[in-house]
């Protein structure tokens, strides 16, 4: 099979790889790994912790299964089983800034959700660096202030995601149950709240 994301194209050149891989399958092969290559609102983001950036999407279903992972799951295979393809696909993230921050937010919670099934901890100092420390990492260290104002904007929304997944992690662990705005009946917990949804 193959898995594409709404937000994902494959190029002319990238089709003619798979075709031929499938032609001609190697002997102990069940998957290959293919690069993306991101852009965020139409600018290529060459830096920023976006490249390489590889995921694992044309493989036998028989021989494997998704992580169960609410966010970022990878597909199970031994790395000896994979292969890479040479041609790359390209990768949409967004296309408004407005459409980029609700995809944070719905990651945010996933990815916290995540943080909670590994019984992770929301540590105070950690909120207090996580942002800071990301943005840091990835605007000099991997080279993002080449990537212009779009590569700030990228590290900048990226530090934000870091900060966020913990911060919603602190709220499912502490937050206050409060009066429901309009009822005036005491509202539910946010992971309730969450599992109604």
């Amino acid at each position: 099979v193959l898995i594409v994301d709404a937000d994902e194209r494959l190029t002319p050149a990238l089709v003619a790889e798979i075709r031929r891989t499938l032609d001609s399958p190697a002997d102990g092969i069940d998957g290959y790994w293919i690069d993306r290559r991101n852009h965020y609102l139409g600018h290529p983001i060459r830096r920023c912790g976006w490249s390489p950036d590889g995921v694992l999407r044309l493989f036998r279903r028989d021989q494997s299964r998704y992580q169960d992972r609410w966010v970022h799951a990878e597909v199970d295979l031994e790395p000896s089983r994979t292969r890479r393809l040479r041609e790359p696909m390209l990768h949409y993230t967004t296309w408004t800034i407005d459409q980029y921050i609700e995809k944070l937010n719905r990651y945010g919670t996933w990815g916290a959700l995540n943080f909670r099934d590994e019984s992770r901890s929301p540590g105070v100092a950690a909120m207090f660096l996580a942002a800071p420390v990301r943005f840091i990492y990835l605007y000099v260290f991997r080279l993002g202030f080449l990537d212009g104002i779009p590569g700030f904007q990228v590290c900048m929304f990226a530090a934000f995601y870091s900060f966020l997944k913990k911060a919603k992690l602190w709220e499912m662990r502490h937050a206050v149950p409060q009066p429901g705005a309009e009822s005036g009946s005491a509202g539910t917990s946010p992971e309730a709240g969450r599992r109604a949804a």
